[in-house]
């Protein structure tokens, strides 16, 4: 479930001078400018504050207009931040195409500056940083000591994800290069070198189906189908922070990697909350879960919800169900162990991991009305018999 954005390169003339810096040749005959595309596939529907899962398992999992945040990181001190937390647009429906700067971005160019080397990091945040973020940089001087991140508030609706290039891979079958020393650069990007922005969910998903489970013959329907009318992921971390980009490591030569790339959640006892299932309304806007009728079918119930890796997660369903004209409704949590999950290969979990989607199936019963039968049991003949006065004194 990665994606990758693509930093595709362009030709432009403008001059005809040379120059030689840090090793790199430079040709400043063709200045190299930044364009960006997707690579890989992901999918999002728009919401009134998150816009719910990104993305699918292979082969339903297409970008669909999501909004990135890209930060070019540079080796130059005067400039240490040309692109510092820039907006960006998926293109829709594809699995491979332009990404766009944001319509409301002052700047619409970015050219690879000189014998600068570039860094690129990545984060899809989909609201949880709050209305109108600002997700600049705000203490470059210290970013390599600090590194940045983003703190954010979530509510099961976000798909929180990061992404950085692999280096390694990016040279991978180029023979005009051959080792990351000059990545990213003029000069890496005129030898065919394009800086793979790979996007890793920080989440895990929960995806809920329910089903009837008496037999099909006695499973209600119409006005008295049992409904479920709430799912609800109980009392989980809703805020924390997104590392965006990792502190530099103190280990000599030890490099960061995607995996430095994490949120931290939250430990306050207090940044705890719910997160019901919604569903799509009107405009792919998620709105409260209307009740889904069950059938002996298990059916998707709203749209899934994106959680903090965890052992267990307490879950509360609520069902109802129209028994004699009146409407009965119950409630029931139970605890969702990962130790009750079978992965692919029919292994218990051991956790709920990040970036993987986890299929619950809830079986309810319908209400049984209690019906109390009589019978008559008829009399038998159990033979007959005589008093006689004269033969039996009854009165001795």
């Amino acid at each position: 479930m990665n994606k990758t954005w693509i930093f595709a390169t362009m030709a432009l003339a403008l001059g005809t001078s040379c120059s030689k810096d840090k090793g790199i040749d430079i040709d400043d005959s063709s200045r190299q400018e930044i364009l960006l595309g997707t690579g890989s596939t992901v999918s999002v529907s728009r919401a009134s504050r998150g816009g719910g899962a990104v993305g699918g398992l292979t082969g339903a999992n297409n970008w669909n207009g999501e909004t990135v945040y890209v930060y070019g990181i540079t080796d130059n001190d005067d400039d240490k931040a040309p692109i510092n937390g820039v907006k960006a647009v998926a293109p829709k429906d594809v699995e491979t195409g332009k990404l766009s700067w944001a319509a409301d971005e002052p700047v619409q160019h970015f050219y690879y500056e000189g014998n600068d080397k570039y860094n690129f990091y990545a984060v899809h945040v989909d609201g949880a940083a709050g209305e109108d973020a600002d997700l600049k940089i705000g203490d470059l001087e210290n970013l390599e000591k600090n590194g940045y991140s983003i703190p954010v508030t979530i509510d099961g609706t976000q798909d929180l994800m990061v992404a950085m290039p692999n280096k390694t891979a990016d040279i991978e079958d180029n023979a005009e290069v051959e080792d990351i020393t000059n990545l990213y650069s003029a000069w890496s990007s005129r030898r065919g070198v394009v800086p793979n922005l790979v996007f890793n969910h920080l989440l895990c998903r929960l995806n809920f189906l329910a089903k009837c489970g008496n037999k099909e013959e006695q499973i209600p329907s119409g006005d008295e189908a049992l409904k479920i009318t709430n799912i609800t992921v109980k009392q989980v971390v809703n805020k924390g922070d997104i590392v965006v980009i990792p502190a530099a490591k103190q280990e000599p030569d030890a490099e960061v990697t995607s995996e430095d790339q994490v949120f931290i959640a939250s430990t306050a006892p207090e940044d705890k909350g719910d997160f019901p299932v919604k569903q799509k309304g009107s405009s792919n806007v998620l709105e409260d879960l209307k009740p889904v009728s069950l059938t002996k079918d298990a059916i998707e119930v709203g749209e899934d919800v994106l959680v903090t890796p965890s052992t267990v997660f307490k879950i509360s369903v609520t069902a109802s169900q129209t028994v004699n004209g009146n409407v009965e409704t119950r409630t029931q949590e139970f605890d969702l162990l990962a130790s009750n999950v079978k992965d692919p290969e029919d292994k218990p979990l051991k956790e709920f991991k990040k970036g993987e989607i986890y299929n619950i199936t809830i079986k309810l019963y319908k209400e049984e009305e209690i019906i109390i039968e009589c019978s008559l049991t008829p009399w038998k003949d159990g033979g007959s018999g005589e008093l006689d006065e004269e033969t039996i004194n009854a009165f001795d």
